[in-house]
């Protein structure tokens, strides 16, 4: 079998599953092996056996050199031990180029999960290598529809480009745990649509908003799971009391992604909530939560990015917050005009965005480049 290196400087235990969803899908036809920067403790959390990280390489622990060595080991491997080549995003774009440059038969897609700008950085001199070799990657893959027009658009690009939506496997969903909903809700707000929340708990921050607005609302029930300090959970357990008028929230700690998805199975709305005016990134928000929601058949609640707002009102599946609009509102304009059954949802990711679907086409144009 052909040998397929997948290389990524992000810790792949606690997000950009993505990169283990596309290592199985190809694994079947090539030796796939794959390497990032995954902590210690995240090893677990990667479900794929050729899965190596260059933090627990001998270097690992020389904190203030290491990412020289990581810049040679994968200039090594590149040039060395693998025609093809799967780079996530560019933090070590220049030293897979060289090797692609020396040795023409050798095959290189960059997997863009990062739009590189305000809240994304790499160094400078890594960012002027992609734009002046913007052209050199045989493929290109990109993580929503929007995003591939930007890159076309901003670089220029002349080079092919696919996409693949940051979206999860059908069959991760018959492998969940069981979570009881009497556990987290008390009977009395059975009655009530339970509005979902999965991020930090810097009250600063949205969360703060999200917990005032809410508070004025009757008609939901709020389930949060923030992860930080035991203190900031705290605080926002006492915000909370502060605001509701009464009980019909559960703050609770972080969990696993597994236990997370169960518990959305269960629950009727999710909020996705990324301020288009920040960053690139937030504009073109692409965040694995967006489809876990739909695989889970919640109605969400969104900001109007680029992309997101599509799917949205295109598969009827929520509604995107309007200028200066409360997401108090927002829930009872949803309520009122927008909200669709749950298996009518899951029914559309079922047919349409899990990803045994949404990334025929790329993984089909992969092996066409590899072949």
């Amino acid at each position: 079998m052909k040998k397929v290196v997948i290389i990524s400087k992000h810790d792949i235990g606690n997000a950009y599953s993505c990169l283990q969803y596309l290592a199985k899908g190809i694994s079947d036809k090539y030796d796939v092996h794959l390497w990032s920067c995954t902590e210690k403790e995240n090893m677990d959390l990667v479900h794929f056996k050729n899965h190596k990280s260059f933090l627990l390489c001998w270097y690992g622990n020389l904190k203030a050199i290491r990412l020289l060595f990581m810049y040679f080991h994968v200039f090594i491997m590149c040039a060395f031990f693998y025609q093809y080549i799967i780079l996530n995003d560019i933090d070590f774009f220049p030293f897979a180029c060289i090797p692609v440059k020396i040795f023409k038969k050798k095959k290189l897609v960059l997997y863009n999960t990062e739009i590189y700008g305000k809240d994304v950085k790499t160094f400078p001199i890594i960012e002027k290598s992609y734009q002046k070799n913007v052209n050199l990657p045989d493929l290109n893959i990109e993580c929503l529809e929007q995003r591939k027009k930007y890159r076309l658009d901003h670089y220029k690009l002349k080079r092919p480009i696919t996409v693949i939506n940051n979206t999860l496997p059908y069959k991760v969903l018959s492998n969940l745990p069981i979570t009881k909903k009497e556990d987290y809700i008390p009977s009395k707000y059975n009655s009530k649509k339970i509005l979902i929340y999965a991020g930090g708990c810097n009250l600063e921050r949205n969360l703060g908003r999200f917990i005032e607005e809410l508070s004025t609302n009757q008609s939901i029930f709020f389930l949060a799971f923030c992860y930080g300090t035991p203190e900031q959970i705290e605080n926002v357990k006492h915000y909370c009391k502060l605001n509701f008028t009464e009980n019909n929230w559960s703050i609770n700690n972080a969990i696993s992604r597994e236990k997370l998805l169960s518990i959305m199975m269960w629950c009727d709305i999710g909020i996705n909530y990324y301020d288009p005016a920040y960053s690139l990134n937030h504009k073109y928000a692409a965040p694995s939560k967006f489809f876990e929601y739909i695989a889970c058949g919640l109605n969400i609640i969104s900001t109007n990015n680029e992309g997101i707002n599509k799917i949205i009102n295109e598969e009827k599946i929520g509604i995107c917050l309007k200028e200066k609009e409360t997401l108090s509102v927002a829930i009872n304009r949803l309520l009122q005009t927008k909200f669709i059954k749950k298996e009518e949802i899951k029914r559309i990711f079922r047919e349409k965005y899990c990803y045994e679907i949404d990334s025929q086409k790329a993984i089909q144009s992969i092996n066409e480049l590899f072949d």
